[in-house]
């Protein structure tokens, strides 16, 4: 839940009151069945304001990465979640980043993060588009990344066991 502002690129956008407050709460009710021994984040503002609350609530370091960023694309606004949809399906929007490029960058953040911690589990907290081309790129064909970045909401929480190739949105509990 970002502050978005005029003049201000959304990789800049931080939370908004609600945001800081929803980050909280979902640091609160988030259970794991093995807890991250780190969290890594974006360092966009908004992602790395929600990361924060979480490693604290397990005592872990939090570390910034470069790799976590969203997706490069020129603008946000009228016709962005159509352009999003179509960009997640294979489509080439005009100067948005390649796929292919997002997917290697992401996956490197996620397995160095993972080799800090000898392969422990590890908290990733990102951006929908990019975390949605990960997430594709480790699941088994058929994986529909569109509808999966459909389904985000801000915050969200996904178990990703790349082990078992399984894909767990992880719900308040009480």
């Amino acid at each position: 839940m970002p502050q978005k502002k005029d003049g201000v690129a959304p990789g800049e956008w931080r939370l908004g009151p609600e945001g800081h407050i929803a980050a909280l709460a979902l640091a609160g009710w988030l259970r794991l069945p093995d807890p991250p021994m780190l969290v890594v984040t974006s360092p966009e503002p908004k992602a790395a304001e929600t990361a924060a609350p979480i490693a604290e609530q397990f005592g872990v370091p939090l570390v910034l990465d470069e790799r976590l960023r969203e997706v490069e694309r020129p603008w946000v606004g009228e016709g962005y979640r159509l352009a999003a949809r179509g960009y997640l399906r294979g489509e080439d929007p005009e100067a948005w980043e390649d796929r292919s490029r997002v997917a290697r960058r992401v996956g490197r953040a996620v397995d160095d993060a993972r080799a800090h911690v000898d392969d422990a589990p590890v908290a990733a907290v990102g951006h929908g588009l990019s975390l949605a081309i990960h997430v594709a790129q480790k699941m088994p064909d058929g994986f529909l990344a569109g509808q999966f970045w459909s389904r985000l909401s801000f915050p969200d929480a996904w178990l990703l066991d790349l082990d078992q190739q399984l894909l767990q949105h992880l719900v308040p509990v009480g």
